[in-house]
């Protein structure tokens, strides 16, 4: 466009503010920043679409103070937030663990704009948020709050509190909201059948895994690569060989390329959300069966434990990568140098 003489307006910078938004790339935060900073250099003023991208760029980062700086921004240009803002601003405290504060702009927000009522997926940030910040008391508020505010409760609602306890492998809260959610009449989706596979498997119960597995078979059919990586991950832990290589041919027959599969479950760490444990446990499960990582697999792991603080943990998939013949590299070191400005333990 420039080099046509063609000047972007504040549509174009919009549209390239939110393809940040949408990508995953650890410098989308100070690209996304940066365009605005541009935006305004050039005689153009950022709009509530733009600055409700820029929040979704910092959400989908995890660095939340950024997300409220952007709010800052709105005010100072005495813009009127909406509900996207709001929406923006709770999964931004969600992502980031902050429970706290995501009722507290909800709260907020509420009071200052009484045009905007929260709605589900407001909600359902605070709710999330608690996942992340092992908050369940809070967790169990935001839920309660929700039903108090009248609003019908959806599958994302029961799936993200049922990710929360599988994740700490109570499985008896596991039961309890999925059979809430089946007396509400929902039907689970893959997502949840696969977050109760994977609490089965984290807790050890490898033959309730497996029975996860079969009801949804039942449902959908043909299950998808995350549940069938979810029912392998759970075998290996339960050190049933037998039944990892029968899944692992299973999928074969079902058109997955296995080795192709596990290596994208291990990079999808951001979509859903996974631990650096429980990738750490796909790794494994690949070796089990034979299945070289990629180098960029191996990255994500270290960059899983990286984005939680887990100093120790980032570093010792290390001697993993000499072994694998992936000697660290420059994304390898930005991974670690983060994981230490994130560690709450000091440092030796």
């Amino acid at each position: 466009m420039r080099i046509a003489g063609v000047a972007p307006t504040i549509v174009t910078y919009s549209v390239a503010i939110d393809a940040w938004a949408k990508c995953s790339a650890a410098v989308a935060v100070d690209q996304a920043f940066d365009l605005m900073t541009e935006m305004k250099r050039s005689g153009l003023e950022p709009n509530l679409v733009t600055y409700n991208s820029l929040i979704h760029t910092c959400a989908r980062a995890k660095r939340s103070h950024l997300a409220f700086k952007v709010l800052q921004f709105i005010r100072e240009d005495r813009i009127l937030p909406d509900i996207v803002t709001l929406c923006s601003l709770a999964d931004a405290c969600g992502r980031s663990g902050d429970a706290i504060r995501a009722f507290e702009i909800i709260e907020q927000l509420v009071m200052e704009l009484l045009s905007i009522k929260p709605n589900l997926p407001v909600y359902n940030a605070p709710i999330h948020a608690c996942f992340k910040a092992n908050d369940f008391e809070s967790m169990k508020i935001a839920f309660d709050a929700l039903n108090r505010e009248g609003l019908q409760t959806n599958v994302v609602t029961y799936s993200t509190l049922i990710s929360a306890y599988a994740a700490k492998s109570r499985v008896k809260d596991v039961i309890y909201y999925l059979n809430k959610m089946q007396e509400s009449g929902m039907c689970p989706n893959k997502l949840t059948f696969t977050s109760v596979c994977s609490g089965y498997g984290r807790s050890g119960n490898v033959d309730q895994a497996m029975e996860m597995l079969e009801k949804a078979r039942k449902i959908y059919g043909k299950p998808d690569e995350e549940l069938y990586t979810a029912a392998i991950v759970a075998a290996i832990g339960g050190d049933r060989k037998e039944t990892v290589l029968k899944l692992a041919k299973e999928m074969s027959l079902a058109g997955y390329c296995v080795p192709s599969v596990l290596n994208k479950m291990i990079r999808k760490a951001g979509d859903p959300e996974r631990s650096g444990a429980e990738l750490r446990s796909m790794l494994s499960a690949m070796e089990a069966l034979n299945v070289r990582p990629q180098r960029v697999a191996i990255e994500t792991i270290v960059k899983a434990y990286a984005e939680e603080g887990d100093v120790v943990s980032a570093f010792g998939v290390l001697p993993d990568m000499q072994r694998l013949g992936y000697p660290p590299n420059h994304q390898t070191y930005r991974s670690l140098i983060h994981a230490c400005t994130l560690s709450k333990e000091p440092l030796t």
